[in-house]
């Protein structure tokens, strides 16, 4: 994500929630100069929607995520997804060029590709803002217990 920054406008707000940062990312941003790119730790639900709602585009750049219940959360606020074909919700839920992209783990070019093809179409956001949200119908909690319910009584109701 990091080196991908490097490769777009410094007009572009890059920023990275869930903890503090490893000192290899502090120190990274640093030698790359990117002073658009802000590091976030932990925030409420509340605080957290704030960034939800602000932002243009969500990316998970996971090497590895059981799930990653994150892109689920983007979804829900109508972002566009941008994730690595190594997070099972990605791969689940995301109709490559209808509601986000799936790239190749460590795919810099592919993940600079598709930020500037969003950023650079606002319909296209609204577009794949709006099937996100179709999308994520399927994944709500009660949609999912009707699921697991299948699964294990072996009958659809």
């Amino acid at each position: 994500l990091l080196k991908a920054a490097t490769q777009l406008s410094p007009d572009v707000g890059w920023y990275v929630i869930g903890g503090a940062p490893t000192l290899e990312f502090i120190k990274m941003r640093e030698e790359l100069r990117l002073t658009n790119v802000h590091f976030i730790d932990f925030l409420d639900k509340k605080q957290l929607l704030k960034y939800y709602r602000s932002a243009d585009v969500f990316t998970l750049m996971t090497i590895g995520e059981a799930w990653g219940l994150v892109i689920n959360e983007a979804m829900a606020q109508g972002l566009p997804i941008i994730s690595t074909d190594r997070c099972i919700a990605a791969l689940e839920m995301i109709q490559d060029g209808k509601n986000g992209y799936v790239i190749p783990v460590g795919d810099v070019d592919t993940l600079v590709e598709k930020i500037k093809i969003v950023l650079q179409d606002e319909e296209l956001v609204q577009d794949m803002g709006a099937c996100a949200l179709i999308k994520i119908r399927e994944y709500t909690i009660e949609e999912m217990a009707k699921r697991h319910m299948e699964i294990f009584t072996g009958c659809k109701n």
